[in-house]
Parts: C-alpha cells; sequence; structure tokens
C-alpha cells in the first residue's frame, strides 16, 4: 500500500510505494510543488486498477501481445462447444476480471493473480 509520512522535524515528506520504492520531498517546497512531487511518486510507482472488464476484442489483443493466445485459444477450444467457457470466449461482448469462467480458466492454465491484473490493464489501453 502506499504511504506518506509528514516529518516536520526532518523538514520532508517520507513516500513508500507498494512497490518498495521510497523518495523524501522537502517540505521547504511550496504547497503545488509538494502535492505534485508525490503525485507523480505514486503515479510512477503504484501501477493502474485493474479495469473489472475489458471488450472481448481488447482481451484477445492482449493476450495476443502477451504471446498468451495461441495457448488460451486451444485450451477454450478444446472444451465443447455447448460449455459456457467456449460460448463466452465465442459470443461474450466483454469479459470480466474477477468472472468464474476468466478465473478457473487461468487456475488451469496456472496463470497468476498479478498476470491476469497485467493482462487486464494492458487490455484497457488497446484500442480498435
Amino acid at each position: 500500500a502506499m504511504m506518506q509520512e509528514y516529518d516536520r522535524a526532518a523538514g520532508v515528506v517520507r513516500l513508500w510505494a507498494s512497490n518498495g520504492a521510497t523518495a523524501t520531498v522537502s517540505l521547504a517546497l511550496p504547497e503545488a510543488e509538494i502535492e505534485a512531487a508525490v503525485a507523480a511518486f505514486f503515479a510512477q510507482h503504484e501501477p493502474a486498477p485493474v479495469p473489472v472488464d475489458v471488450t472481448n476484442f481488447q482481451a484477445r489483443a492482449a493476450l495476443l501481445a502477451a504471446g498468451l493466445f495461441e495457448t488460451v485459444n486451444a485450451a477454450i477450444l478444446s472444451l465443447p462447444q455447448t460449455s459456457l467457457a467456449w460460448q463466452a470466449w465465442e459470443y461474450a461482448n466483454t469479459v470480466t476480471r474477477y468472472g468464474a469462467l476468466v478465473n478457473a480458466m487461468a487456475a488451469d492454465l496456472g496463470f497468476t493473480d498479478a498476470q491476469l491484473d497485467d493482462l487486464f490493464r494492458a487490455a484497457a489501453l488497446i484500442e480498435a
């Protein structure tokens, strides 16, 4: 979790990001500059929020970019066409990050939660 602490005795704001990065910002700076420095630090060191869902196109494009499309596609297409997973892969308009199908398929393929989060973040940036 990101944290900040005002150390008035030392004249600094101490910053910690969840990725382990740290920084200090001088309290001698104008308030607007302190706020800008704190915001810039966290923007650089904290991951973007994980989208709740992405379009089917965005999901497929992110998998292609990550070199995972063939693996996922083969796994899903090996299922019966009458399965919910097969139907969702072929026809769903959106793919939900915390949906049962996504998480079951990810578990079957050995993807971690962090990998899924990163795939969804990447997918959200893709435009047709």
